[in-house]
C-alpha cells in the first residue's frame, strides 16, 4: 500500500485540473488509512500502559515533524527547483515526496514487527519474542469470524461510541492546525503580503508547538499511570481562549500568529486519546480493537469532510468567524473594522474544471497587436519633442489626426479611445449606470523561476457592459523618475468563446459559466510606463500584473450600476497557464 501511496504521489505531479486531483486523493486515502490505524492497533499490542502515551506520542510527532519540515522541504524545493525542466515547484515536492516514501515501503516490507504473537522480525530473538508475550496480557484466545454476530459484539460494547465520539469532537480541535487556517489568514491578511517562502516557512511552528505538547502529554499521563482524560481538560481550555482570541484580537497581527500557534498544541490529544483506547481494551479481542481504532479515525475524518466546508473554508478567510464561533460555543459578533484601517473583501470565484497548458511570451504592447482586445493609448511623439511643432502637417501621420490646442502650446489627439456604457438596454436588472473613476495602486508581482522567470495566470475577469481604462500615473512616461526605474507592467487577455459555456465548481457546487475565456489562445503584453489601456466591453483579462521594482498607480475609468455579477465577472482555474516574462521567449522584450 505504501508503494502505492508513493505512486500516487508523483502522479500528482502531472494533474492540471481539480477532477484529477479529486481521483488521486480518494486512492490516496485508501493508501493512507492503512498507516495511521495499524500503527496505533500494532503500538497496543506492545507496550504497557505507562510505555504507550510515550510511543503512540513518538508516533505523532513524527507525522508532524515531517508536517514541519515538509514546509521548509517545500520552500527550498520553490527556490531551487520553481520552473526547473519546465515544472512548478510544487510538481516537484510531489515527485520528490513520491520517491522518499518508496524506502518507508521496504522497510516496513523487511522490518516492521507486527503483533507479538506473530512477529517474524529479523532482529527479535525467540527469548525477546518470548518476552514480548509475557509483558502484554492474555488477550481472548479465539479470533472473532467477521461475521454478524461480531459486528453485534461491536456496537452492543461502549467502546465503539464512547471512542468514536470522543475521537470525532477531539479530531475536529485540531482543525485550527489541520486546515492549515495560519497559511490561509497570511495569503488573504487585510494589509501585509507575504512571501512564498514566508508562506511555507511561518506555519511551520504550528507542528513544531504540537511536537512539544505531544510528547509533554504523552510522558505526563504515561508517569501518571494513563490517565489520559486529563488531556480533554487542556485542549478544551486551549480551543476556547485561542478561537476567542482570533476573533476578538483580530486587528493585531502578533496576536493572531500566537493564537494560531498556540492552537497547535491541540495535536497532543491524538496520540493520548488512541492510547486511552488501547489501555481500555487491552484484554479485548485484537480483531474488536483493531476495528474501534479504524473506526475512531473513520468517524473523524467522515464528519471533517463537511466540518471543514461548513466552518473552514477559504471565502472565510481571513478571519474563519464561523470556525472560532464553533470552537467556543459563543455567539459572538465580529468587529468591523476602523474605517481608518485598509479592509478587504474575500470572495472565491467559480473554479474552471478544465485548465488547458499554454505557455506564453509576450509581446511588445501595440495598437495594432492589442486591437482585438481593446485600445492600446500612448503618445505618437518622439521623446525628444518638446517645443510645438510649426505645424502638424511636419509630425507623423496619425489617426485621430492632432490640431494645435491651448494657444498653440499644445496637440490634441481625440478621441483617442473609446468609453462604451452598454447598461441601457442589456444588463438584466435594468439598473442604471454611471461613470466612475478609480485608482488602484498596484504592487510589483512576484515570478517563480531562477535563470527564466514565470507569471502563473490564475484568474480572468471581464466587465461585460463598459469599456475599462487603465492609465499609469507619476512620471510614468519618463525612463527614470528620480532615479527610480521605468515602471512597466503586464497586459494579459484572452478571447470570449461567445455562445459556448463551461462547468467551474464554487463552494456551493457546480455552476455554468457563460461565455468562458479562450485560455487556448491567451495573449500577454508588456506595456511601458508611458502606456495606458482600455479593455473592450467583455474582454477577459487579467488583473493588472506590475513588473519590476516600482509600484505603480492606476487611474481606471469605467461605467458600474452596483449589480456585481453585471460590473464584474471572474474565473479562476488551475495551474498550467503560465506567461515565461524573462528568458529566451521574451528575451526580445
Amino acid at each position: 500500500m505504501i508503494v502505492f501511496w508513493g505512486g500516487l504521489t508523483m502522479i500528482t505531479a502531472a494533474v492540471h485540473n481539480p477532477q484529477g486531483i479529486m481521483a488521486i486523493r480518494f486512492f490516496l486515502g485508501l493508501a493512507e488509512s492503512t498507516t495511521f490505524a495499524g500503527t496505533h492497533y500494532i503500538l497496543g499490542a506492545w507496550y504497557t500502559e505507562k510505555e504507550l502515551g510515550k510511543r503512540s506520542g513518538i508516533f505523532t510527532a513524527s507525522g508532524l515533524a515531517g508536517t514541519m519540515f515538509g514546509g521548509f522541504i517545500q520552500a527550498g524545493i520553490h527556490s531551487s527547483l520553481d520552473g526547473a525542466r519546465g515544472l512548478s515547484g510544487w510538481r516537484w515536492l510531489f515527485i520528490i515526496d513520491g520517491l522518499i516514501t518508496l524506502p518507508i515501503a521496504l522497510y516496513g516490507l523487511f522490518l516492521f514487527p507486527d503483533t507479538p504473537a506473530t512477529t517474524q522480525a529479523p532482529y527479535l530473538s525467540a527469548s525477546e519474542r518470548a518476552l514480548a508475550i509475557s509483558r502484554m496480557p492474555e488477550a481472548s484466545p479465539a479470533r472473532s469470524r467477521l461475521d454478524l454476530a461480531f459486528a453485534k459484539k461491536i456496537f452492543g460494547t461502549w467502546y465503539w461510541y464512547g471512542f468514536v465520539i470522543l475521537w470525532i469532537i477531539a479530531g475536529e480541535t485540531e482543525s485550527f492546525s489541520t486546515n492549515t487556517l495560519l497559511a490561509l489568514y497570511m495569503k488573504s491578511h487585510p494589509t501585509n503580503k507575504y512571501a512564498v517562502t514566508q508562506l511555507n516557512n511561518y506555519p511551520s511552528g504550528v507542528p513544531a508547538v504540537g511536537i512539544v505538547s505531544t510528547l509533554f502529554w504523552a510522558t505526563l499521563t504515561d508517569f501518571m499511570g494513563g490517565k489520559r482524560y486529563l488531556v480533554g481538560f487542556f485542549i478544551g481550555i486551549t480551543g476556547i481562549i485561542t478561537s476567542a482570541l482570533i476573533l476578538t484580537q483580530f486587528d493585531s497581527t502578533a496576536t493572531v500568529f500566537g493564537a494560531y500557534y498556540w492552537a497547535g498544541a491541540v495535536y497532543a490529544c491524538q496520540a493520548t486519546f488512541f492510547a486511552w483506547c488501547n489501555d481500555v481494551m487491552r484484554y479485548q479481542d485484537g480483531r474488536m480493537r483493531s476495528v474501534v481504532i479504524a473506526s475512531m479515525n473513520l468517524g473523524s475524518n467522515a464528519v471533517n469532510a463537511w466540518w471543514s466546508i461548513l466552518f473552514y473554508s477559504a471565502t472565510f478567510a481571513p478571519r474563519f468567524t464561523r470556525a472560532s464561533q464553533g470552537r467556543t460555543l459563543l455567539n459572538h459578533r465580529p468587529r468591523t473594522p476602523p474605517p481608518s484601517k485598509i479592509t478587504t473583501t474575500t470572495t472565491m470565484a467559480p473554479i474552471l474544471t478544465t485548465t488547458p497548458t499554454v505557455h506564453v511570451a509576450p509581446s511588445p504592447l501595440t495598437k495594432e497587436a492589442f486591437a482585438p482586445f481593446g485600445t492600446a493609448i500612448y503618445s505618437p511623439l518622439p521623446r525628444d519633442l518638446n517645443q510645438p511643432p510649426a505645424s502638424v502637417s511636419s509630425l507623423a501621420p496619425h489617426t485621430p489626426a492632432p490640431v494645435l490646442a491651448n494657444q498653440n502650446s499644445a496637440l490634441k489627439y481625440s478621441p483617442i479611445s473609446p468609453l462604451q456604457d452598454n447598461y441601457p438596454g442589456h444588463c438584466p436588472s435594468n439598473q442604471p449606470s454611471s461613470a466612475r473613476m478609480t485608482m488602484f495602486s498596484c504592487f510589483p508581482r512576484q515570478l517563480r523561476g531562477q535563470n527564466t522567470k514565470f507569471f502563473d495566470v490564475r484568474i480572468l475577469e471581464r466587465h461585460p457592459f463598459t469599456t475599462q481604462t487603465f492609465t499609469p500615473v507619476d512620471l510614468s512616461s519618463q525612463p527614470d523618475a528620480g532615479g527610480h526605474p521605468e515602471p512597466f507592467f503586464l497586459v494579459v487577455v484572452a478571447p470570449t468563446l461567445k455562445g459556448q459555456t463551461a462547468t467551474a465548481m464554487t463552494p456551493s457546487g457546480p455552476v455554468t459559466v457563460r461565455d468562458p475565456p479562450d485560455l487556448k489562445n491567451l495573449k500577454a503584453f508588456v506595456a511601458r510606463g508611458g502606456q495606458a489601456v482600455t479593455y473592450a466591453a467583455g474582454t477577459w483579462h487579467a488583473p493588472m500584473v506590475v513588473l519590476g521594482s516600482r509600484r505603480v498607480d492606476f487611474v481606471v475609468v469605467q461605467f458600474v450600476n452596483g449589480v456585481d455579477d453585471e460590473d464584474c465577472q471572474e474565473v479562476e482555474f488551475g495551474e498550467g497557464v503560465v506567461v515565461e516574462v524573462e528568458g529566451r521567449a521574451a528575451a526580445k522584450l
